[in-house]
C-alpha cells in the first residue's frame, strides 16, 4: 500500500503524463490544473497547515445553469 505522499506525487506524475499524450490544448490544460490540485492538497498535507479537504467540485456549465433558471422562472409563472 502507497503512503500517503507517495499517494499524492503519485497522482501528480499521471496527471502530467496525461497532459503530455493529450491530443488537443483543453485536455492539456485540464490535466495539468488537475496536477496542480493534487500538488496543492500535498503541500497541504506536507505543511500540516491545515486538514486535507477534498477538492470543489466543478461548477455547472452556463447552459445547465440557464436551464434550470428557466425551468425555475417557468414554474413561477405558472404558479402565480
Amino acid at each position: 500500500m502507497l503512503e500517503p505522499n507517495d499517494f499524492f506525487q503519485n497522482q501528480v506524475k499521471q496527471c502530467r503524463s496525461q497532459a503530455e499524450s493529450a491530443a488537443n490544448k483543453r485536455d492539456r490544460e485540464f490535466w495539468l490544473k488537475m496536477a496542480a490540485r493534487w500538488e496543492d492538497l500535498f503541500k497541504t498535507r506536507q505543511n500540516g497547515d491545515e486538514p486535507v479537504r477534498r477538492p470543489t467540485p466543478p461548477r455547472r456549465s452556463i447552459f445547465r445553469r440557464s436551464m434550470l433558471l428557466a425551468r425555475k422562472a417557468a414554474k413561477r409563472r405558472s404558479a402565480a
